[in-house]
């Protein structure tokens, strides 16, 4: 039987996404980058990093030493507590994003109300004793009512579970020392980027499929996940006021998937097994929306006949958008002047690899930003990310070699999608 709340929802996302693409890839869906042969679009061939991976060997270990003690609180962020006078409409902030109800006015039922609010009155005290309890508050962000409202949705607004949830995140925390480096050969692949936050305050993590090498160890991968996860966090924090921004309370995420290209050779299951006991443990319904472009209609049809099997919630959170569809798709989501022109916005391209000139062509101005202010060099940024300064020790020079078998994408890998 299935629950309603994120732990189940993300692990349902997960696969759904894998069986929309194993889908395009049986029917035979290929794209003229994607030849079979394990050469998929991005450069070099999948050489061996079994080894490395089945001992869970992770040659960038050293570079976590880097953010030892440079911690997400160091920010001095406000912490989100909504006054009593205002909980209603916290409250029915937190049942719009339960309902996943992205748009327009939302109306909850009263026993749903009653119930996030006697859960929220509930965690905050637990909150609290688990607060008066910490030895470095600094290590993550605040425990406010941002956060506790996404682990609240993600457990169907269970107390005890919530209160779980809570100390699991604080001990990762304690465990890691603060926020966690990225891998930086991992980031030369072009695999993930986060330029800039969308219409509603969320940033945008793109993923190109094509470019995610299963061969890479399960250790490097978790490292770069959880990095990509603190620049978000850290984003956020940077941008609070004395209020939460009203078209993103709880500090969510938006995933955009380019599959152009792809094919078996980027499929890993435990990697996906890792994600999603992560995104369980660490990051509870830190996602909002994901986004998968270029779908056909066979693929759109099979989906409208598996949905009713999905949980509602992550049917509401899925959008699978065809060809056609994806500039005016992205232009309802991003400023024009901030999407790319190759998706009908006017802003230059997203830079492979091999074009990089520096960190932020590499993973994106947000995540360059979050990363330089955990090494000292950052200010704050707006929402397209506007890094001032570099990030001294991350900042990969575009000729320094890849670790063996992690394949940058290629110049022409860069484009929109050619359709599932």
């Amino acid at each position: 039987s299935r629950t309603g709340g994120s732990l189940a929802t993300f692990n349902e996302l997960a696969w759904v996404v894998i069986v929309v693409v194993a889908i395009k890839w049986c029917c035979g869906y290929f794209t003229e980058t994607d030849d079979r042969n394990g050469n998929n679009g991005c450069n070099g061939q999948h050489s061996s990093l079994k080894d490395q991976a089945s001992v869970g060997r992770d040659e960038d270990a050293g570079h976590s030493a880097n953010f030892q003690q440079l911690q997400l609180g160091q920010v001095a962020a406000v912490p989100l507590n909504v006054a009593q006078e205002h909980l209603q409409w916290l409250v029915g902030e937190i049942a719009r994003v339960y309902a996943v109800e992205l748009s327009g006015p939302y109306e909850p039922p009263e026993n749903l109300r009653q119930k996030i609010l006697n859960a929220l009155l509930g965690i905050r005290i637990n909150a609290a004793d688990i607060n008066r309890s910490l030895e470095n508050p600094l290590l993550h962000e605040p425990l406010d009512d941002a956060v506790l409202g996404r682990i609240l949705i993600a457990t169907d607004f269970d107390v005890p579970r919530s209160t779980v949830l809570i100390k699991e995140y604080v001990g990762f925390r304690r465990e890691a020392g603060g926020a966690i480096a990225p891998p930086p050969k991992i980031l030369a692949t072009g695999a993930f980027f986060l330029p800039f936050e969308d219409k509603r305050g969320r940033p945008i993590l793109f993923i190109r499929a094509r470019c995610l090498d299963p061969t890479v160890p399960i250790t490097q991968m978790q490292q770069t996940f959880r990095a990509f996860m603190d620049a978000i966090i850290l984003h956020l924090l940077r941008r609070r006021s004395s209020e939460s921004r009203p078209t993103n309370v709880l500090e969510q995420y938006l995933v955009v998937i380019d599959p152009e290209g792809s094919g078996w050779s980027n499929v890993s299951l435990p990697v996906v097994k890792m994600l999603v006991r992560e995104t369980n443990l660490y990051y509870p319904d830190r996602l909002q929306e994901i986004l998968v472009l270029g779908v056909n209609s066979t693929i759109q049809m099979i989906w409208r006949m598996a949905s009713p099997l999905v949980h509602p919630r992550t049917r509401k959170k899925v959008s699978l958008v065809a060809n056609k569809d994806i500039s005016a798709t992205l232009l309802r989501h991003v400023d024009q002047q901030l999407l790319p022109t190759n998706w009908g916005g006017e802003a230059s391209r997203f830079p492979t690899p091999a074009e990089a000139g520096g960190l932020s062509d590499r993973v994106g101005a947000i995540a360059a930003a979050a990363w330089g202010h955990l090494l000292g060099g950052g200010q704050a940024t707006g929402a397209d990310g506007s890094p001032k300064a570099r990030s001294p020790g991350l900042d990969i020079a575009s000729s320094e070699p890849l670790a063996p078998g992690v394949r940058p994408c290629s110049p022409g890998d860069s484009g929109g999608s050619a359709g599932m």
